[in-house]
Parts: structure tokens; C-alpha cells; sequence
């Protein structure tokens, strides 16, 4: 069986401005989405026009991942109670995923539009 998620996939205009304004601390650079919800349910795309306003909002980094905090539509938090963030880079064995463990050392930055197109990935 297959997983897959619906996400927020960053043209490559943005995914260069957040490496331009946040760099890269570890040796995996990843910058490439922002995730909705893994095994999306049915409908969730009609939540998500594609006109939807996606700003970077915060910046956090932990011992081998750096993430920046993500705002769709003026809302910070997914419904699976995780926060909307890109996985900028990280360090073996750290994955994508443990960036939701940095949702409570996210600063504030200086926020901008970022651009992409939400849709459904495979894994």
C-alpha cells in the first residue's frame, strides 16, 4: 500500500527565497513542501483553493533539523494538531518529520509570501 499526503509544493522562486533568507545548517537540504495532512480524507483539497494565502512565518532549528513556520491563510496549526512548516535541511538520521518536535521554539521573523501548488504527493 502506497502512502501519500496532500501538500503544498514551493515553486522554485520561493524554495530559493527561504534558502536565500534562512541558509542551510545541515547537509540535507530539502526546502521542498509544506504538508496538509498525510492520508488526506476526501475533500480536503476544496479547503485549500489554490489563490490560498502561504506566508513564512517563523524560523526553528534543533540539534540535526531547521524549519521554517508556515501560515495558510492566516492559520498556523493543522488539524492533526502538528504546525504548517518546511523542513529546510537536516543531519542523518534525523527525517522531514521531526520538524513537528520544533513547534514550540519557533521565533518570530519578518514574515513573506511564498508560492507553490497545492497538491497530492506519493511517498
Amino acid at each position: 500500500m502506497s502512502s501519500h499526503y496532500f501538500a503544498f509544493v514551493l515553486d522554485e522562486k520561493s524554495r530559493s527565497e527561504i534558502l536565500a533568507r534562512v541558509g542551510r545548517s545541515f547537509e540535507k537540504t530539502i526546502a521542498h513542501h509544506v504538508t496538509i495532512e498525510f492520508n488526506p480524507t476526501d475533500g480536503v483539497a476544496d479547503k485549500f483553493p489554490q489563490d490560498s494565502d502561504v506566508r513564512v512565518i517563523g524560523y526553528a532549528r534543533g540539534e540535526n533539523i531547521e524549519c521554517v513556520a508556515v501560515s495558510v491563510n492566516g492559520k498556523t496549526e493543522r488539524a492533526d494538531g502538528s504546525f504548517y512548516h518546511v523542513t529546510v535541511s537536516l543531519r542523518p538520521p534525523a527525517k522531514p518529520v521531526d520538524s513537528n518536535k520544533l513547534k514550540n521554539e519557533v521565533v518570530q521573523v519578518d514574515d513573506f509570501k511564498i508560492f507553490g501548488k497545492f497538491e497530492m504527493v506519493k511517498k
